[in-house]
């Protein structure tokens, strides 16, 4: 099977992709924090093809910087960190709702992911 490695300034990192998880994915619907539904979503119910789900992350990002100057204007200095700082939150409020186990999998991994690359 194969794995995903992430290389981070000289350190490289590797993670099991989602097919080595081994953990079939039972669940219809997602909770989201209510600020982004005031219900549960109806999974998507089928795969979304990493192409697809690439694109969609950067439309996402070019999204998130395409704000920035509005919300400086609006006096936000850090608009853009601001910007995805709420997008990272809103991701691990997201996780945990829908399986604790895996929010903090996630930030086990984004921690490591932090401090090789900022020490």
């Amino acid at each position: 099977m194969g794995r995903a490695n992430v290389l981070a300034r000289g350190h490289s990192l590797t993670f099991s992709t989602a097919a080595e998880r081994d953990m079939p994915d039972s669940r219809h619907t997602l909770k989201f924090p209510a600020h982004l539904a005031e219900k549960p979503v109806d999974a998507l119910s089928h795969v979304v093809p990493e192409k697809e789900i690439l694109a969609m992350q950067v439309s996402l990002m070019l999204a998130i910087y395409s704000r920035a100057d509005e919300a400086r204007a609006q006096g936000r200095n850090d608009a853009v960190a601001d910007g995805f700082l709420r997008l990272f939150v809103n991701i691990i409020d997201t996780l945990e709702a829908n399986g604790p186990d895996d929010a903090q999998h996630c930030m086990d991994k984004l921690k490591t992911i932090i401090s090789a690359i900022y020490t």
